[in-house]
């Protein structure tokens, strides 16, 4: 939708198990500082309650959970009254996050320092100013994702040339397709019986 929305706010909320990743639970910190070096599931049951501190019973969590959400709707609502370029994006971040989506996933498409986000493909560089890592964002991208107007054309026109490109192989694929067809006569699914 990043062709004709704005995002303002987003949360994800995990209520199962240790619930480290909930960033909107811990003001000031991005994650748990064991997120990174060791995952609950590699360290006995007993022994992860030392590693991750749960800090919120589940009533708690729930309340939290729900003053979070409300938080999300005043927001929104809030930037439906504003004028488009005065609305900004009032979620969480990490350090990593995207500029534009604010997702804090990335890909390393050839190898580091160079980053990019999967969502919206603005690219990045990873930086290190004295032990301190950051992400320099290219920001024509930032001007241009992946889902822009411009992102949007660009994506049209390539798949228009590349399916008139194809068409010469046509045959070829078929070919290629069709000798797999026969796979499906000798691999057959068991039935399940009572």
């Amino acid at each position: 939708m990043q062709h004709t929305r704005i995002l303002v706010d987003q949360i994800q909320i995990n209520p199962s198990g240790l619930k480290e990743y909930n960033i909107w639970l811990q003001p000031g910190a991005v994650a748990t500082f064991n997120t990174h070096k060791v995952r609950c599931q590699d360290v006995d049951y007993d022994r992860v309650w030392e590693l991750y501190n749960e800090k919120y019973d589940a009533v708690d969590f729930t309340k939290k959970s729900i003053e979070r959400a409300v938080q999300l709707g005043r927001n929104v609502a809030a930037a439906m009254n504003m004028p488009i370029e005065q609305v900004k994006y009032l979620g969480e971040e990490h350090s990593v996050s995207c500029p534009v989506c604010h997702c804090n996933v990335v890909v390393i498409p050839e190898d580091l320092p160079y980053i990019a986000c999967p969502v919206c493909w603005v690219r990045g560089e990873v930086k290190n100013e004295k032990g301190k890592m950051s992400v320099a964002w290219n920001m024509n991208d930032v001007k241009n994702p992946r889902y822009s107007a411009s992102g949007q054309e660009h994506h049209w026109y390539w798949l228009t040339s590349h399916a008139a490109k194809r068409v010469q192989f046509k045959q070829e694929i078929e070919n290629i397709t069709n000798s797999f067809k026969s796979y499906g006569k000798v691999i057959k699914p068991e039935r399940l019986t009572k």
